[in-house]
């Protein structure tokens, strides 16, 4: 890998739900996601998958820490390294545990161990009269810091083998260059290298992000580069991605296309990103809560972000590999260890039945979700669940190509409701999404027979109507049923302008759907399905469109098993 990554500025702007206020955790439904509480103000936690690590600080002194694990399946801790010594830096990988360990004092140098947690199997990855720190493992490749007072060095290595570490940068130990701690996962090794420069009495930091294979003698990549004046970028990497903190601003990088885009701005110091290659997890202050810390979490593939715990606490630190997500929460002079899968913790992923009730939300059971305030009243007003469904998400940003931003949505099986700030008061504060397009066009619908348009109404049928803005007839029942149906806009009986409120204009002809063999045909915003065999009112009956399309982007309404 040569070059320098292009910087495309899409700045995805955090979106404001004046709609729906996020239910309240601590109050709705007791966390399914606490893991363990441990004593101490830093446990530090790291997961893969199987375990999780953590750090529990000593009483002696303030530099002693012991190492303990627990898998997730019986969340039971064992100590896997314990007595007077100041251990840091730990991370886990395939059920390796790596840290750095030395004697109680600040300028002892530390050794790179580790241990197999399963067997017990002690390794020594690093025991020079250098000072190692900082260890990095993903599966067999180790990589850390070393600094022998001459040198700083990056090194990485094989513990396959017994050959001696790969220096992949170094730098003057006393000089004006810092080597950043490494990151490796998803076979990428990246790190950070600044070089301090003194302008008008003020220190500026130029610094550049680096990636390599580690596993291939090549020239780094670089990822990123500026300049700072207060706080270094903190950096992560999964599959081919790289987050990154520049200034208030939290970035992602794909190496593959080597392009940057801007996940959020305005975000408050820097909270430790995250990210697996398709979600990216971090901490933010909320604006009105300066006392706690949030998490979020960012979809790449879908340009959506979503709580994943909010108005509980201070948390921190989270980290994700292998579909797992832990953070610590600090609660006092003990932390909570919370973990979850991702596929838990998306908006699609049902929430405890919170056994109380309230007049500014409702839960459903039947897919374990809330609607609340806006998108509840707009659902109550404009038919429930006969037209809507029931929820299938909680409220969620997701990017709107037309206004080129985030906007608050929430997804039911029928339909998809995005709330609109710059209409507030109006009836269009709250919208349907267009998804019906959307749905045909996953399944690759839009160049077919049934939706190429008409110039002229070519059907002389008094049962059928001609819509000349999209080229399409409605007849029959589905005319009906579409007459008959609509938002609640204030005119008598059901206008046209109703009824196109909640479908849209028509966008194929009727035909035969060859996955379900039913007769249906595609509006906007809806899918109409004849069945015949069905009582009269429920012949003509609205797809459930939602649920296909968060299917195709992978997110399941399921919830798997607690770790």
């Amino acid at each position: 890998m040569r070059g320098r990554l292009s910087s495309i500025g899409l700045v995805l702007a955090l979106a404001v739900s004046l709609v729906a206020v996020a239910i309240d955790q601590t109050t709705a439904g007791q966390e399914p996601t606490l893991f363990l509480t441990v004593p101490g103000q830093d446990a530090a936690p790291v997961t893969d998958g199987r375990f999780v690590a953590w750090l529990v600080p000593g009483e002696d002194d303030p530099l002693h820490h012991d190492v303990y694990a627990a898998a997730l399946t019986d969340r039971r801790p064992v100590p896997l390294s314990t007595g007077p010594a100041k251990r840091a830096g730990l991370d886990l990988s395939e059920g390796v545990a790596v840290w750095s360990e030395g004697e109680l004092c600040e300028s002892c140098p530390s050794d790179i161990v580790g241990i197999r947690i399963e067997t017990g199997e002690r390794l020594a990855i690093a025991t020079t009269e250098a000072d190692e720190t900082a260890p990095a493992i993903w599966g067999r490749w180790v990589a850390w810091l070393s600094n022998d007072g001459q040198r700083q060095r990056l090194v990485l290595r094989d513990l396959n083998t017994n050959g001696a570490p790969e220096t992949l940068a170094q730098a003057e130990a006393a000089g004006n260059q810092v080597i950043g701690p490494p990151r490796v996962q998803s076979g990428l090794v990246v790190w950070l290298q600044a070089t301090a420069r003194s302008t008008g009495g003020e220190e500026t930091w130029d610094w550049r992000l680096l990636a390599r294979h580690v596993a291939a003698d090549e020239e780094p990549m670089v990822v990123a580069e500026g300049d700072a004046t207060s706080y270094l970028p903190e950096y992560a990497v999964g599959g081919e991605t790289v987050v990154y903190t520049a200034g208030e601003e939290l970035l992602a990088v794909d190496l593959e296309t080597r392009q940057a885009r801007t996940l959020a701005s305005s975000v408050t110091g820097s909270f430790s990103a995250t990210t697996d290659g398709q979600y990216v997890f971090w901490g933010r202050i909320p604006p009105e809560k300066p006392d706690q810390i949030d998490i979020l979490g960012f979809d790449l593939a879908t340009t959506s972000m979503f709580n994943v715990t909010v108005n509980t606490g201070v948390n921190r630190t989270p980290m994700v590999k292998e579909g797992t997500l832990a953070w610590q929460r600090t609660m006092g002079d003990a932390v909570e260890i919370h973990v979850a899968r991702v596929n838990d913790v998306l908006p699609s992923a049902p929430r405890p039945d919170p056994g109380t009730s309230s007049d500014e939300w409702v839960y459903f059971p039947e897919t374990g979700h809330y609607l609340a305030h806006g998108f509840l009243a707009f659902w109550k007003r404009h038919g429930g669940l006969e037209v809507f469904g029931y929820p299938l998400t909680e409220e969620f940003s997701e990017w709107d190509p037309d206004s080129g931003q985030l906007r608050t949505v929430q997804y039911f099986e029928r339909a998809r409701l995005a709330y609109y700030p710059e209409h507030a008061g109006t009836p269009l504060e709250v919208q349907l999404g267009r998804v019906g397009v959307e749905e045909a066009a996953t399944w690759g619908f839009l160049e077919s027979r049934a939706f190429q348009s008409f110039l002229a109404d070519s059907q002389d049928d008094p049962s059928c109507v001609f819509f000349p803005e999209t080229g399409h007839h409605v007849c029959g029942a589905f005319l009906a049923y579409w007459q008959n149906h609509g938002l609640d806009l204030g005119d008598p009986g059901v206008s046209k302008r109703e009824s196109l409120a909640l479908f849209g204009y028509p966008i194929s002809e009727v035909f035969t759907d060859p996955v379900s063999g039913l007769t249906v045909q595609y509006f906007e915003r809806a899918r109409f399905e004849w069945h015949p065999d069905d009582k009269d009112r429920y012949r003509v009956m609205l797809g459930r469109l939602g649920v296909t399309l968060l299917a195709q982007r992978g997110w399941r309404g399921q919830a798997q098993p607690a770790p």
